[in-house]
């Protein structure tokens, strides 16, 4: 099995750091880029060939936040999953998902006890189109018909839109 392929946005140079160097140590994963800003990530050329972006929340002040940077993200690479993490007010980001963009958008709060089995389990997951969000949010927004759809039925949507057969 391959490594999931994370593209990680993070706009303080020291966590971004850190969280880079722990993130590489899991051979489940493959850190393809590592970005300051929401500008640089569009940037770069490699959005195609990542799984998963783990995006930060609020990325200072004059760049698009973490929820705009996804959506404009998706456009490039419309199978990468979004991991927005965040110290910040996360039932306000899970509000602001337009329904259409519901699947493969996981909610992930920051704090210093985060296990990197939890992170790295977050990010392999909603590489594959499962959704997910701390408790007590749901990462689906109420409106429009994927509401209906348990997670293994988001799922398994996601498995057969990227080729698989039954």
């Amino acid at each position: 099995m391959r490594a999931t392929r994370v593209l990680y946005v993070e706009n303080d140079p020291a966590l971004r750091g850190l969280m880079t160097r722990l993130l590489s140590a899991r051979p489940e994963l493959q850190i393809v880029t590592s970005c300051g800003s929401a500008s640089e990530a569009l940037d770069s050329p490699v959005v195609g060939q990542c799984d998963v972006a783990l995006l930060d929340l609020a990325l200072g002040e004059g760049e698009m936040n973490g929820m705009d940077l996804g959506i404009a993200l998706r456009r490039r690479n419309a199978n990468l999953g979004i991991v927005i993490h965040s110290q910040h007010d996360l039932a306000h980001a899970v509000r602001r998902l337009p329904p259409e963009e519901a699947i493969g958008w996981s909610f992930l709060p920051k704090s210093g006890d985060l296990r990197m089995e939890d992170l790295s389990a977050v990010l392999r997951d909603t590489a594959r189109g499962v959704s997910s969000a701390p408790h007590g949010l749901d990462a689906t927004p109420e409106a429009g018909p994927l509401a209906l759809l348990s997670d293994r039925q988001r799922a398994i949507m996601s498995l057969t839109a990227s080729g698989l057969s039954a």
